[in-house]
């Protein structure tokens, strides 16, 4: 998952404590060089402590070592320099434990030396206990000299206070720049942070300073949009601390979990680091990594609770209290998480992820011109001090596909790096917002090759391919995102989704209508079943079998009151280009009765999209007019030609032109022209639209057997409601939602009517989807009623 666990930059500290040595010397024989025999009585004190000294600085004889300054201990046991002395030997030989607890055997009141409490610090660090570790150094302040200080970085990188941490660092390069080892590790905590720029920076720094500079290649190898993908706050793949067989402490317990978090096994990762945490309370990481673990299996009000204990424990934990701010907005509480995000903002100014995930969420939140606020003032402050290379566009202004930027070992390129990656992503989002898809594609395109490491501007690319039907596309976009996360739920979730877009379908369906007036009496119902198809990558046939019933109302002059008739319908439908949609349709219906004529229709069309704008749609069709028992047996069909013009004028406004001639079978033409302006009120989920409909229409010769207008002219308003009740938005997404339209019209010949429509679609999982929908038109010339019901199974 994309918080991370620990930074990165914290090593598993430690190994397995050894038992504790004997009260004899252990049965080592004497070696050659040594000033004493192992067993030979010393009756100076000072020679004995000599001697101890020299022993331990020979690993192999620390054992050694050891016994003679227990035998010291027995004379002098509340020594706080010979205790310190004995516990420094028990760490070396990897007895943290022990070294601990002979360094807080001192009796309360005991003066310790400051070497003792540094190394209290330390041990307690490396045990872990990075709160025990922090509070021994607080009581130290000020610290002094660059050990003490980097033991002071460490204990806050423990602890999550990553930004302290770097405070610190800074300040000992700024007394040294010259030095290999602080600038690598400033580098490791802008990496943990996220700031990839900004690591990038010193790494190349370094390495040009020392081009042989080993590890400073490897972290730039390894930085997300240099090479391959890794998760942006590890500098570089840490294994976990092998689990032993058999776990006793609690460390024991916490590499078990580890690997098993590696491994996936979520249910017995979770078992051993709460494990770990009963048997040592203070474990930091195993804090992190419980609440890593609780991410993972959903429970985000337990992960949010067990961080807050943290973040109480270390208020400067920035770790911590940034990834309350992500669990806040997963959990759709979006004003406590901005809450969290701009108290960080204002600690760290610095610090550019803390405004950049604000301003996602605000879009998130549906707060969309906050959010382009958010981006503009971060865009501002990045731009402070622009550098002289650099051509930087304007907040949300179109920008050139590459403007020239500082050389990575530049002190401003990480402000150039930074202000180009999130005018990327704030230029992508407002052109979406905006209903610009395809200029916003191309953005997102350049933004993949910069910052393949951005999730935010992935899942953006992936929306949009999806929106225009472009699957192969949408599918490489995944890959790539799981690349760099792998197992990532989200996208996976998504691969899922298009997979279950892709696969077969088949279902059921029935419609029912009833129409009277225009010179129309008739009642149809229908059944069927219906199935489709993948063809090829972007294009998708459907086929539907319907049995149909047309009953007509009794006329003494007629000899047909209904006719049955089973149908097949087929479409072929695909994608293009970005630009470019198509469809055709063939069906063909066969009566019983053989005095009612079989029919054939068809349909081809193209939606053009000539710019994000501008959408053009034509098409040509042929239809069966079947509205009375004379049509049923003459056959009259009609040939169409169909234009229309959407112009999309601003983000709310719609401006939607149609023409359309026809061409019936008896000679008689046809001309329909509509104009219909429409415009959003409010927002998705909860969509209002109004608009209106103006229509003319003309017929050349006015017939009995159909509904043909004559300089006819109608015109009025229309609202439409759409609420989205899904939990998830976006393309792909389970649909659950409804919309009603109600419209009214006056025409030329002074009628009027209304028609109240409504629709129904739920996905009741992955597999099978409900929907209905339904109208009832009431004018004083003519009524209509209709349902169309349908379930459909996903196969994949």
């Amino acid at each position: 998952m994309a918080i991370g666990i620990a930074a990165g930059a914290v090593l598993l500290a430690g190994v397995m404590p050894l038992r504790q040595a004997a009260a004899q010397p252990p049965p080592i024989p004497p070696a050659e060089g040594s000033l004493v025999a192992a067993h030979e009585y010393i009756s100076d004190r000072g020679a004995r402590h000599q001697l101890a000294r020299l022993l331990s600085y020979q690993p192999q004889r620390r054992a050694e070592a050891l016994w003679h300054y227990r035998r010291l201990l027995e004379d002098t046991p509340h020594d706080p320099a010979l205790v310190t002395e004995t516990a420094e030997v028990l760490q070396w030989m990897g007895e943290e434990a022990a070294a601990v607890d002979l360094l807080t055997s001192l009796p309360a009141g005991t003066e310790q030396t400051r070497a003792g409490l540094l190394l209290q610090a330390r041990v307690e660090r490396s045990l872990g206990r990075a709160g025990r570790a922090r509070a021994i150094l607080e009581g130290l302040r000020p610290l002094e000299g660059r050990t003490e200080q980097l033991l002071d970085a460490a204990a806050l990188t423990d602890s999550g206070a990553l930004h302290g941490a770097e405070a610190v660092v800074r300040g000992l390069l700024a007394e040294s720049p010259d030095d290999p080892g602080l600038r690598l590790q400033l580098g490791d905590l802008l990496q943990a942070q996220g700031r990839i720029y900004a690591a990038e920076h010193h790494y190349a720094r370094l390495l040009a300073d020392t081009p042989d500079q080993t590890l400073a290649a490897e972290r730039l190898r390894r930085l997300p949009h240099r090479g391959p993908a890794e998760p942006a706050d590890t500098p570089e793949p840490i294994a976990p601390q092998e689990a032993p067989a058999a776990p006793q402490t609690a460390r024991d317990h916490l590499a078990t979990a580890e690997q098993a978090l590696q491994g996936g096994d979520i249910a017995s990762a979770e078992q051993a680091v709460r494990r770990a945490l009963e048997l040592e309370p203070e474990l930091t990481r195993a804090d992190y990594l419980l609440a890593e673990v609780l991410i993972a299996r959903n429970a985000l009000a337990e992960a949010e609770e067990q961080l807050q204990q943290v973040a109480t424990r270390f208020p400067d934990a920035t770790e911590a209290r940034l990834n309350l701010a992500r669990l806040a907005s997963w959990q759709g509480d979006y004003d406590r998480a901005l809450d969290h995000y701009d108290a960080l903002a204002a600690e760290h100014p610095t610090d550019p992820t803390f405004p950049l995930e604000a301003a996602r969420l605000a879009g998130w939140a549906g707060e969309p011109d906050q959010a382009r606020e958010r981006y503009a003032t971060l865009l501002t402050l990045l731009q402070a001090e622009p550098p002289a290379a650099t051509s930087t566009p304007g907040p949300l202004t179109a920008a050139p596909p590459g403007p020239a930027l500082p050389t990575p070992t530049d002190p401003a390129y990480p402000a150039a790096a930074e202000h180009r990656a999130v005018h990327q992503e704030a230029r992508a989002k407002a052109l979406v917002h905006d209903r610009h898809p395809r200029t916003a594609l191309t953005v997102l395109q350049r933004a993949a090759e910069f910052q393949p490491h951005n999730l935010e501007t992935a899942f953006d690319q992936a929306q949009i391919e999806c929106t225009l039907g472009l699957c192969g596309a949408e599918q490489a976009t995944y890959e790539r995102v799981l690349d760099a996360v792998p197992n990532h739920p989200q996208a996976a979730r998504q691969q899922a989704l298009l997979k279950r877009q892709r696969g077969p379908r088949a279902g059921l369906h029935a419609d029912y209508r009833n129409e009277s007036g225009r010179d129309a009496e008739m009642e149809t119902i229908g059944y069927g079943v219906h199935g489709s198809l993948p063809v090829a990558t972007r294009a998708r046939g459907h086929v539907s079998v319907d049995r149909w019933r047309y009953r007509f109302d009794p006329d003494p002059d007629e000899d047909i009151d209904e006719a049955r008739g089973n149908r097949v319908h087929g479409t072929l439908s695909g994608v293009a280009s970005t630009q470019l949609r198509w469809r055709t349709e063939l069906a063909y219906t066969r009566f019983d009765d053989p005095d009612v004529k079989d029919s054939i229709e068809g349909r081809a069309e193209m939606d053009y999209h000539v710019s994000d704008r501008l959408r053009t749609r034509g098409g040509i069709a042929q239809e069966r007019v079947l509205r009375n028992p004379k049509t049923a047996s003459e056959r009259i069909n009609r040939r169409l030609a169909e234009a229309e013009l959407d112009y999309y004028a601003d983000r709310r406004v719609d401006l939607g032109a149609t023409a359309r001639t026809a061409h019936y079978s008896d000679g008689n033409r046809g001309l329909l022209l509509q104009f219909q302006p429409q415009v959003r009120v409010t927002e998705h989920p909860r969509q209002l639209t109004a608009g209106a409909t103006f229509q003319y229409r003309d017929t050349q010769d006015e017939e009995d057997l159909y509904w043909t207008p004559q300089d006819y002219l109608a015109a009025g308003p229309f609202l439409e409601w759409h609420h989205d009740l899904a939990r998830v938005f976006g393309c792909r997404a389970l649909d659950h939602y409804y919309r009603v339209r109600l419209s009214a019209y006056r025409d030329s010949e002074h009628n009027t009517g209304t028609r109240l429509a409504a629709a129904y679609a739920w996905d009741a999982g992955d597999h099978l989807r409900l929907s209905a929908d339904a109208f009832i038109e009431r004018s004083s010339e003519w009524d209509a009623e209709g349902l169309h019901v349908n379930a459909t199974w996903h196969f994949h």
